[in-house]
């Protein structure tokens, strides 16, 4: 009975190691990439609080805002594999006034930028979707209009919806 015992600790034991050695072997190749730098200008560029990065595959989507023109502006960047290489900046907004906040959601070629600016001297929120990838962009079109402030827009996706 004794050698039962023993046997069947010692079983366990072992399944028990070389469950920890695959585990371990999986874990440690898991491993966190070096950074990227995005943005490479001499102003301040900001994500914002809302959801500024989007993945869909192998594609990441980022938006952000940044002075480099003078005010506050909306800008868009891609990367279609998986955050090795990115494309070039896009310029998303392009008004004397500021665009702020922006948030970004994808759903296969489908990507939807929403923000807020104050182009009509007062926050409204406005919407552009690429519906190839972020190659090509709609124009904007504004969401809301209220005598009051409209601001910090974010926005998701689910399918086409």
């Amino acid at each position: 009975m004794m050698n039962a015992v023993k046997s069947a600790y010692g079983g366990k034991t072992i399944f028990l190691a070389i469950l920890a050695c695959i585990l371990s072997v999986q874990i440690s190749q898991a491993q966190w990439q070096p950074d990227v730098r995005l943005t490479n200008n001499p102003s301040p560029s900001f994500t914002s609080s809302n959801m500024c990065v989007a993945s869909s595959g192998d594609s990441v989507h980022v938006v952000w805002r940044d002075y480099r023109d003078g005010n506050s502006e909306i800008y868009y960047k891609r990367s279609t594999d998986a955050g090795v290489s990115w494309g070039a900046d896009i310029r998303q907004t392009s008004n004397y006034r500021d665009s702020f906040y922006p948030s970004v959601a994808v759903s296969g070629s489908a990507v939807h930028v929403v923000w807020h600016d104050d182009r009509d001297t007062n926050y409204e929120i406005y919407y552009k979707r690429s519906i190839d990838g972020g190659v090509n962009w709609s124009s904007d079109a504004r969401l809301t209009t209220s005598s009051a402030y409209s601001e910090v827009a974010s926005v998701s996706v689910s399918g086409s919806t």
